[in-house]
């Protein structure tokens, strides 16, 4: 155990009854006998842990992003068609929402990749 730069008062009181105890070994066959009461306890159960947000609301989400993507580029800009410029549609069509949305399917991908591996090996 490191000792830390500024010792409290206790610590010093602690120390000082370890180096007055001096090393002490332990009894013989201590660790059988640790071994044999842990052998003999229930083994845990594995718990599930649920994800925080439902499979289904990424799927909902993902669905909506790649919708209003296509919507925006089917409508195209402003500039291109002579109807007034949205910063809405402008937002929705540049390569920063199309390569969040590809983060978010590799991340789904991933994560129910993960959840298959972890349902096989069980």
């Amino acid at each position: 155990m490191d000792a830390p730069l500024n010792p409290m008062p206790d610590d010093r009181r602690l120390a000082a009854l370890f180096q007055e105890a001096g090393p002490v070994n332990a009894p013989n066959g201590i660790e059988e006998r640790v071994m044999q009461r842990i052998a003999v306890l229930p083994r845990p159960s594995s718990v599930t842990v649920k994800p925080l947000l439902p499979h289904w609301m990424l799927f909902l989400a993902g669905a909506l992003t790649v919708g209003l993507m296509l919507a925006s580029i089917r409508t195209g800009s402003g500039m291109a068609t002579g109807q007034p410029d949205s910063g809405v549609v402008r937002a929705l069509s540049s390569e920063w929402v199309l390569a969040a949305a590809l983060c978010l399917a590799c991340l789904a991908a991933l994560d129910r990749l993960f959840v298959r591996s972890r349902i096989s090996s069980n």
